[in-house]
């Protein structure tokens, strides 16, 4: 009884052994890995490693005005993308010349079209910084807004556009 005993023992240790040898191989072929999902898609560029570039831009807006954009892309998807309108102080007038400086940005024909779109976030910093933030939930909420699909490209598109009306970008990757 013993030898039986002995030999169903060395015969479940070999099977277990198999197994355990023959699980994580089968499990890389049938069950694929979904490492670096971002949202519902699953990032099929660097596995396992991050790239991230940046891309700042800037252009006058008038004497009076400088706009900045800050975008962020990690694995070539939207991160972050801020812009800013920046009053510069040209004197140390007594007068608030900050009046006539809000109703020249509001003939810039960007800063217009931004102010005309459903839910964003346009918040004055101070008195001469205002900030704009672009996400994806702002692009949901205008389907319809061609124009805005164009602030939504991929890093080089996104810098032919914004280079095309007037900003100059310079790109950082790493």
């Amino acid at each position: 009884m013993k030898e039986k005993t002995k030999s169903i023992l060395v015969i479940v240790g070999m099977i277990l052994l198999f197994i355990i040898i023959l699980l994580p191989p089968m499990f890389r072929i049938f069950v694929p890995r979904q490492e670096g999902v971002i949202g519902s898609e699953v990032d099929k560029g660097n596995m396992g490693e991050s790239s991230e570039e940046s891309l700042l831009c800037e252009h006058a807006l008038s004497d009076k005005y400088m706009v900045s954009a800050d975008i962020l892309y990690e694995n070539d998807v939207l991160k972050h993308y801020i812009i800013s309108y920046n009053y510069i102080h040209l004197s140390d007038s007594v007068g608030d010349d900050s009046l006539i400086a809000k109703e020249e940005l509001e003939k810039d024909r960007e800063y217009v079209f931004f102010n005309s779109l459903k839910n964003i976030s346009i918040k004055p910093e101070s008195n001469s910084v205002i900030t704009i933030s672009l996400d994806e939930k702002l692009l949901k909420d205008n389907p319809d807004s061609l124009e805005l699909k164009n602030y939504f490209q991929d890093v080089h598109s996104l810098r032919e556009y914004l280079t095309s009306i007037g900003y100059s970008c310079k790109l950082n990757e790493s």
